[in-house]
Parts: structure tokens; C-alpha cells; sequence
């Protein structure tokens, strides 16, 4: 009988022991094949905002939509439609559950200039070290190597925190604007609008 009675505890720390050593092990960036697409974890990073504080992207891996936009073009092309986009439809992305983060070549004072944002606006480049700079675009493919410039383009990252891949990077959407209209219809993972 006593032996009954020690089973339950001896159960219950050794299923406590393997979902604490489980929780505890790294995430494997494993490729999850959907429909013909390659989709892996999406790549992570730390950058600062307008307001110089820092944001770790990881933050909102795994627990949210996200909309990651890389806003610049280069310099032949400068323009900040697709900032303003986003800046028109913020409110009404936020309204479908969808987090809109921006990345630009821009310091964060300069991005400042530019308006108030409903969503971080986050800088890619470091003053203090030389070199240092559009890591976070190289990193998802929005650099170009040849012209030293950095490139504009929307991911959409899913929920559990995963991306379209294409080769060796991030894919990004082709059409930025038919993405953000579908996310606003609540499309993509998205929540359908309330109607009133």
C-alpha cells in the first residue's frame, strides 16, 4: 500500500523533471515544409528604436503575427511610401492582432523627423562602429552587396514565429501592399475586422 502511495509523487517529479529539461532545450531551427513552401524559425536580432531603446525581435517570436518591413531604398529611389503605408494602416493592423515593426538604415533621430509612429521604427546602423552597419538587412537579404545599399521588403512571420525562405534568406512578399490589405481583411492568420 505504501508503495501506492509514493507512485503518484515519484510520477509527478519525474514528468515535472522532463518538461523542465524539455522547456530548457534550445529551439531547433527545423524547416517546416507548407503547400510547396520552405518556411523556417525566423532569424532574430536587437536593434534600437526611435526613441533609443532597445528591442529584442524574439520578444514577439512565437506569440505574434508580425509584419517586419524593411523601408528603405536606395538612394537613386528615396522615397518613404512604404513607411507611410504602414503608418496609414497601423492602427487597423494592430486592430487584427497583426505587430508591425520597421527596420531602417536611418539613425534614430532622423526617423524622428519624420513623424510619430504607432509601431517601433528600428535603426540598422551603429555610428560608433564602422562596419557594423545594415547587419539586420544583410541578415534578411535586403542588402545589396554590389551597389552597398540597402533594400525595402515585407515578411510576414507567422504566429509560431516562422518565415517563407528562399536559398539562403528570408523571401520577402512580392507585393507589399496586396499583404498589408490582406492582413487588414483579417487574411494571413489575421482577426477578421468587428463589424458595427
Amino acid at each position: 500500500m505504501r508503495a501506492r502511495i509514493l507512485t503518484l509523487p515519484a510520477a509527478a517529479v519525474v514528468i515535472a523533471s522532463l518538461c523542465t529539461w524539455k522547456v530548457s532545450q534550445p529551439e531547433k531551427s527545423r524547416p517546416a515544409i507548407t503547400a510547396g513552401t520552405l518556411r523556417q524559425v525566423a532569424p532574430r536580432f536587437e536593434l534600437y528604436d526611435q526613441h533609443s531603446r532597445l528591442v529584442k525581435f524574439e520578444r514577439y517570436l512565437g506569440r505574434h503575427l508580425i509584419l517586419l518591413a524593411f523601408v528603405d531604398r536606395p538612394a537613386s529611389q528615396a522615397n518613404q511610401w512604404l513607411l507611410d503605408m504602414l503608418q496609414r494602416h497601423g492602427r487597423a493592423l494592430s486592430a487584427n492582432g497583426v505587430v508591425v515593426i520597421a527596420v531602417s538604415g536611418r539613425l534614430p533621430q532622423e526617423i524622428r523627423k519624420l513623424g510619430e509612429f504607432t509601431f517601433p521604427v528600428l535603426t540598422d546602423i551603429n555610428p560608433t562602429v564602422p562596419g557594423f552597419d545594415y547587419l539586420v538587412h544583410r541578415q534578411w537579404g535586403q542588402f545589396d552587396g554590389r551597389t552597398g545599399q540597402p533594400a525595402s521588403g515585407v515578411f510576414l512571420i507567422d504566429r509560431s514565429g516562422y518565415v517563407t525562405w528562399s536559398g539562403d534568406a528570408p523571401r520577402p512578399e512580392t507585393d507589399p501592399e496586396r499583404a498589408v490589405a490582406k492582413l487588414i481583411g483579417g487574411g494571413a492568420g489575421g482577426r477578421k475586422p468587428v463589424q458595427r
